[in-house]
């Protein structure tokens, strides 16, 4: 996946730094959005059923975005307010909810298309011209997702901090 707490590293990071283009909240939640097959899979079936489907593909995966993005910005109001606890105001526009939804969701499954033989990125291709899948890909693509969860959190505090988180 690479598990689904490891996608909010690169989304944290990423929508911090781009807070004036991409709306984190969304960008977030599309990080981890494409997992949802897989909890389903495994919940259903068990682990021993190919866990990545057509949702990690680029095909679904625009589907997904899409509807994520209108589902955004029609719960915009009550995402703001849990947002602004956190600091985290920003302007909504559509732009900005279609971008992240995309740039989560897409991002999503090139991370893991590079570790897992049962993804076809560009279904009905049944094609991974991604992956890797070594141990060292495993560990080069976990670490810099951990790695850079704690430079977002790192960034989050310091401009929380500062006050410059708001936008």
């Amino acid at each position: 996946m690479p598990s689904t707490p490891f996608h909010f590293g690169p989304a944290l990071l990423l929508g911090l730094l781009f807070f004036g283009t991409i709306h984190l909240p969304t960008f977030l939640i599309a990080s981890a959005l494409p997992d949802l097959e897989p909890l389903y899979v495994i919940l259903s079936c068990g682990w021993q059923c190919i866990h990545h489907g057509i949702f990690h593909s680029f095909l679904a995966g625009t589907l997904a975005a899409i509807v994520l993005a209108m589902i955004m910005l029609a719960i915009d109001k009550p995402v703001r307010a849990i947002a602004s606890k956190f600091g985290l105001e920003q302007k909504t526009t559509k732009k900005s909810v279609f971008l992240a939804a995309f740039a989560g969701v897409y991002l999503h499954i090139f991370l893991d298309s590079i570790l897992y033989s049962d993804i076809m990125p560009f279904y009905p291709l049944a094609i991974n011209p991604f992956r890797i899948g070594t141990a060292e890909a495993y560990a080069a693509v976990y670490g810099l997702c951990a790695v850079l969860l704690v430079a977002g959190i790192v960034l989050y505090l310091f401009k929380f901090l500062k006050g410059t988180v708001r936008k």
